[in-house]
């Protein structure tokens, strides 16, 4: 039997093939750059000028590196697994704590298992805890366009905040530490009164104690300031902001459907730096 395809359809196979093909070039040169910076950041290491930890990819996902200057930093403990690398030293007199770098699963479940390690490793590092990375996960329906209810991931990944605030956020005698998260709008930095406000609140003393519980109070002073400041200047900003979000995904779907007008490219970016 013979095997006939129209010519529309060898077009497609035709485009798809040489996709595939782009596909693994890049990803060799991606592999083949990696190799060539391992190398070069094994070098410098030798010459004493910085240190390093690394969790290798899998194929062409995954994969952590953190780097440091050990006059800088002094490292005292770290632990890794295959989504963060955990760093625990001083920086200089100023800071005693852990650093964390994490890459959260696609997986629900996966993710679960990971926040669930996490708050079983904190009580063995009683110090301040900084953790950044991609957790893939959003903590309320407004931090992404389009969602409309609560999903179990969220439900997790909020219940994991709340057992590390919980488990080494108080001191001794259980007074707060540590201010809840700020959230940042970019068009702050816009207005000209943003910066000169934020340094006039920082340098504002009135606080007696270690380095670390000093950085927690003075952060809250200046977002007790700064959510006084953003009522008064730009009024309610969340709705602002989930009306600026719902036609940035408009436009982003035009985009995807066909090329934009030079107004509507104008208009999506003063969106972004909006939102």
């Amino acid at each position: 039997m013979e095997l006939q395809m129209a010519s529309g359809e060898l077009e497609i196979f035709a485009r798809d093939e040489e996709k595939k093909l782009r596909e693994d070039v890049v990803l060799s040169k991606i592999a083949e750059l990696e190799r060539k910076d391992l190398v070069r950041i094994q070098q410098r290491r030798n010459q004493g000028s910085f240190d390093f930890l690394e969790v290798g990819a899998i194929g062409s996902t995954g994969g952590l590196l953190c780097v440091w200057n050990p006059r800088v930093f002094l490292l005292q403990d770290s632990c890794c697994s295959r989504n963060f690398i955990m760093v625990a030293g001083k920086v200089k007199s100023d800071f005693d704590g852990v650093l964390v770098n994490l890459y959260a699963p696609n997986e629900v479940v996966k993710r679960r298992e990971l926040w669930d390690l996490i708050v079983r490793i904190k009580p063995l590092f009683p110090k301040p805890w900084c953790i950044r990375g991609d957790f893939n996960e959003i903590r309320c329906i407004s931090e992404r366009v389009g969602c409309s209810r609560r999903s179990v991931g969220m439900h997790d990944f909020n219940e994991f905040i709340d057992n590390l605030e919980g488990g080494g956020a108080t001191n001794e005698d259980n007074r707060e530490w540590g201010p809840k998260p700020l959230r940042f709008m970019n068009c702050w930095v816009l207005h000209s009164d943003f910066l000169p406000i934020t340094e006039k609140v920082w340098l504002e003393g009135g606080f007696e104690g270690c380095a670390s519980y000093k950085l927690f109070q003075k952060l809250g002073r200046l977002k007790k300031h700064l959510k006084e400041w953003n009522v008064t200047v730009f009024g309610n900003l969340s709705s602002q902001r989930r009306l600026a979000e719902e036609e940035f995904h408009q436009l982003d779907l035009l985009a995807e459907s066909g090329e934009l007008l030079v107004v509507e490219r104008s208009r999506r970016a003063e969106l972004k730096e909006l939102i």
